[in-house]
């Protein structure tokens, strides 16, 4: 006799039944994962335009932060040129286009008008680190992210609010 009990080296029991899984098992597990794969994917999906929002709010913050640094280092003024209607900004006349995704509705307060430009505001950095201040709104459904420019420090900062439903 083993000292593991009555099972021989196979695994089989009692009336020779191998130990494991029934067909009917395997199936009811993999029904399950099929309901579940065709279940999950829409909960994410309502979830990613408000992350969309959120990174686009975060990536105009570190471009203000960006243009701030850009005025002190080369001590020279820098602008940020935001295009309201057409959802995207530039830093300096030789940035990069950053794009701020479709369907965001975006607002601005004590910004800057081009005069050249309608729909086209900028806030300038200085060399001593401040700036015209002023901030900028990015909403989507009942999110939106205010990007906050201090003018004496030019600092930018996010707040998210929640929307009211109406």
């Amino acid at each position: 006799m083993s000292v593991h009990g009555t099972r021989n080296q196979r695994g089989v029991q009692g009336k020779g039944r191998l130990a494991g899984f029934t067909l009917l098992e395997l199936l009811v597990v993999i029904t399950i994962l099929a309901l579940m794969a065709a279940l999950v994917p829409p909960l994410f999906s309502g979830a990613l335009p408000s992350a969309r929002l959120k990174g686009a709010a975060r990536e105009l913050m570190a471009g203000l932060h960006y243009a701030r640094s850009e005025a002190i280092r080369t001590n020279t003024p820098v602008d940020l040129v935001l295009d309201v209607a057409g959802l995207e900004y530039r830093i300096g006349r030789e940035g990069r286009l950053h794009r701020i995704p479709r369907g965001v509705d975006v607002g601005v307060e004590a910004l800057l008008e081009d005069d050249r430009w309608p729909e086209r505001y900028r806030m300038r950095f200085f060399p001593d680190g401040s700036s015209t201040g002023g901030a900028v709104s990015l909403a989507l459904v009942h999110r939106r992210y205010l990007v906050e420019v201090d003018w004496l420090l030019g600092r930018a900062r996010v707040y998210e609010e929640a929307l009211s439903a109406q």
